[in-house]
């Protein structure tokens, strides 16, 4: 296994660190055995065009048509099936694959559907049939890498994350790690400095679990300058992430487990977890960026279809809360494996969970909707709460904006008041205090249905039947293509302030930005819309951890001998009642009665308070 992380890290042109003692440098450069086979990783000189015929749906015209796409595939000696799967395959003009999308490599022979094929998958831009800017790849051992992309290959800045729990973070030069950067090890050791075609060059840092550091400089992966302190004794004990001394010659490492995470043509995405190393801690949040911004308040909490694509935070799929229902994963498969780099073997009695502290998190998950999503007016929106606390005082300021023109119209406030499950509340109020009267707002959902759209809504603007809202009237998006007009509406933009409490008692105030179309009108009839080696731990038995507790254990029953130069590697699987976070290690139990702790481990576990199955019946878009 060990020789198995040297290959994944010499396949990214990076090697070392080994994991070793700091006398020893934490791993220099050492060769690639022959036998280890490098994983998925576009690389420079390797790989052919392709020509790929596929079905793709045009929208506009509402027929499948037969498509040829040329792209490049640096895996062509491998024979895998390709697939290309545009976001806008409308605007496909040429033969070359461009713009938006996912790129998909699959066993061959095997059917499209479904992701148990699945190989690799790219998520991002395509130029000229080549990933270029932000993207994403994804290997199904675990390997991810996100970042920068230029003519196919990794180049500027980017993350990448190793199966084992390895990652490094820095600059990427023609699909290697060049420039400076940060690789931490899943048993928590760290060098930060200059990389030149994978190995260490320049001055760096090096940093063990328990605070010891140096710097040094290094040539080619090689120490050329003599080693010196590498920063004050305070700094040290910033970064040392072990309560008890550490077992000289063994090490546990961290990551978390489960199968990789794919997109596309499945429904929505199982629900999973990633990690981020930090210099003193391994961070696990839940691999959803757009649902946690929306979350944190750091997003807008408005769910419409056209709104809902993020391609720099989540690929293809929009992450927000309906994604999810109880059928979705919401353990966490948490891996961990003890390496042996002593003469004499190490046996395992036994092991637990030391959980520091377990805290409730109360922040209010809010999003909001519209209340009829398939009528053609939708003035009436609500909010919901899939959080463990009430969200009070809730106000939403905003104002009525274009896209076209840049105007906006006069400040409004929305009193909602308290949000504990589900609240409706209505722009009728705002619209009508912009100039449009109330009893002309209902007739405008299908006075336009069946003629030329954009043309009677310029008549409406003539004849003054929008009141003072003329100039801020927008037409609705259709989901794939920006071009294509089927309704108008007003789009709100704005600011929902509330207060919350979290599980300590402190009291906070959130403002989460606002902005949605609110529908006054369709183009188009109901009718033309389309309907909608690891070892488990116990079995896999989940351990449920406490919501709201400090300096507690979880046992758990392990019995094992790792000898010299082995790693042995087990899953264990953690669940909560309620959305949590929860500082905690794991820690074997020697049989010479020694016990050797894992870095510190910060978890955030999503457990919404329901469901939107039951919050509200799920209605398909139109």
């Amino acid at each position: 296994m060990r020789l198995l992380v040297l290959g994944l890290l010499m396949a990214v042109g990076l090697a070392g660190p080994q994991r070793a003692a700091l006398a020893a440098d934490l791993g220099d450069v050492q060769p690639l055995p022959e036998h280890v086979a490098p994983q998925l990783v576009p690389a420079l000189g390797q790989g052919a065009g392709r020509h790929l015929v596929q079905l793709v749906w045009n929208s506009r015209r509402a027929r499948l048509e037969r498509r040829v796409f040329e792209v490049f595939d640096p895996f062509a000696a491998r024979d895998y099936d390709l697939f290309w799967e545009p976001v806008n395959p409308d605007r496909q003009d040429g033969r070359r694959a461009e713009g938006q999308g996912v790129l998909t490599w699959r066993e061959a022979g095997a059917l499209r559907y479904g992701r148990e094929s699945i190989v690799a998958q790219y998520r991002g831009m395509l130029v000229s049939g080549r990933p270029e800017g932000p993207g994403s790849f994804v290997e199904r051992s675990g390997l991810r890498y996100d970042g920068a992309w230029r003519a196919g290959l990794m180049h500027g800045q980017g993350a990448i994350r190793l199966p084992g729990g390895d990652s490094y973070a820095g600059a990427f030069r023609e699909g290697r790690i060049d420039g400076t950067g940060i690789f931490v090890a899943a048993t928590g050791e760290t060098y930060q400095g200059g990389f030149r075609m994978g190995a260490r060059h320049g001055a760096g840092e090096v940093r063990a679990p328990d605070g010891a550091h140096y710097s040094a400089v290094w040539s080619d992966g090689l120490r050329v300058g003599p080693d010196r302190p590498g920063g004050s004794d305070a700094f040290a004990m910033l970064h040392r992430v072990q309560a008890r001394p550490a077992i000289e010659g063994a090490a546990i490492s961290v990551a978390v487990g489960g199968p990789a995470e794919f997109c596309c043509h499945s429904g929505p995405p199982s629900f999973g977890y990633t990690a981020i190393s930090r210099s003193d801690r391994l961070e696990i949040i839940p691999d959803a960026p757009g649902m946690l911004d929306i979350w944190r308040g750091r997003a807008n909490i408005v769910i419409q279809d056209p709104l809902s694509f993020d391609w720099d935070r989540a690929g293809l799929e929009a992450y927000n809360f309906l994604n999810y229902n109880e059928s979705h994963i919401k353990t966490l498969p948490l891996q961990f494996g003890l390496e042996n780099r002593d003469a004499d073997p190490l046996t395992v009695i036994g092991g637990y969970l030391e959980v520091m502290s377990s805290r409730v998190d109360r922040q209010p998950k809010l999003q909001s909707l519209e209340l009829k999503p398939l009528s053609p007016q939708n003035v009436e929106f609500s909010i919901e709460n899939y959080g463990w606390s009430t969200a009070g005082n809730a106000v939403l300021n905003a104002s009525f904006q274009s896209n076209v023109t840049e105007q906006a119209s006069a400040p409004f406030s929305i009193q909602i008041g308290e949000i504990a499950s589900v609240h409706a509340f209505s722009f009728v109020p705002a619209i009508v205090a912009n100039g449009l009267p109330e009893g002309r707002i209902e007739a405008l959902a299908t006075i336009c249905q069946g003629g030329n759209g954009p043309s009677c809504l310029d008549q409406l603007k003539r004849d003054g039947q929008l009141g003072g809202l003329a100039n801020y009237v927008v037409t609705g998006l259709n989901e794939y293509d920006p071009n294509l007009a089927s309704g108008f509406g007003l789009r709100a933009a704005g600011m929902l302030s509330y207060d919350w409490t979290d599980d300590d008692g402190g009291a906070h105030r959130t403002e989460a930005p606002f902005e949605g179309l609110v529908p006054l009108g369709t183009f188009i009839s109901r009718a033309e819309c389309e309907g909608g080696e690891l070892l488990e731990v116990a079995g896999g038995r989940p351990f449920q951890l406490d919501e709201h507790r400090d300096s507690y254990r979880i046992p758990f029953p392990l019995d094992a001998t790792v000898y010299a130069g082995e790693v042995a590697r087990w899953q264990i699987t953690l669940d909560a009642a309620k959305s949590s976070n929860h500082a905690l290690r794991i820690v074997l139990e020697l049989a010479d009665g020694r016990e050797i702790a894992s870095r510190d481990i910060s978890v955030l576990m999503f457990r919404p308070n329901t469901y939107p199955a039951t919050i509200r019946p799920f209605q398909p878009r139109c």
